[in-house]
């Protein structure tokens, strides 16, 4: 099972970064870091939030990408041409629906695991 859709995660990292106030507002009072799978998705989106901290502004998407605080592999990935435009908050809400279907997925799957795990134990504590 699939448990991340890396194109929605570029595609809402570029809205947190959208000149359009209503969209990355959106984007960024609508998800936290534990939506993103991705390691790069991550120190980006965090990032993004540090600089709103500190200046009060979204860095644009240009911005983000050339920034030598991220990782280069960061900056990459962020790089790629083909990322996904969200182009208003109706999109933005249903590609965080979707980032939050994934991010259920994921933690029903963690939990799969550790439950698994304390059962392959030789004592186990029922309650």
């Amino acid at each position: 099972m699939k448990l991340v859709n890396t194109r929605t995660e570029l595609a809402i990292l570029k809205a947190a970064t959208h000149k359009n106030p209503s969209i990355s507002g959106t984007v960024l009072s609508g998800i936290d870091a534990s939506y993103l799978y991705n390691d790069y998705a991550s120190e980006a989106f965090t990032h993004i939030q540090e600089v709103l901290r500190e200046t009060g502004e979204v860095p644009s998407w240009k911005q983000l990408c050339a920034d030598p605080e991220l990782s280069e592999e960061t900056r990459d990935r962020l790089l790629k041409k083909d990322i996904e435009k969200i182009s208003d908050r109706k999109d933005a809400l249903k590609r965080i629906r979707i980032l939050n279907k994934y991010r259920q997925l994921r933690g029903a799957f963690e939990l799969s695991d550790t439950l698994t795990a304390s059962l392959k134990k030789e004592k186990v504590a029922v309650d």
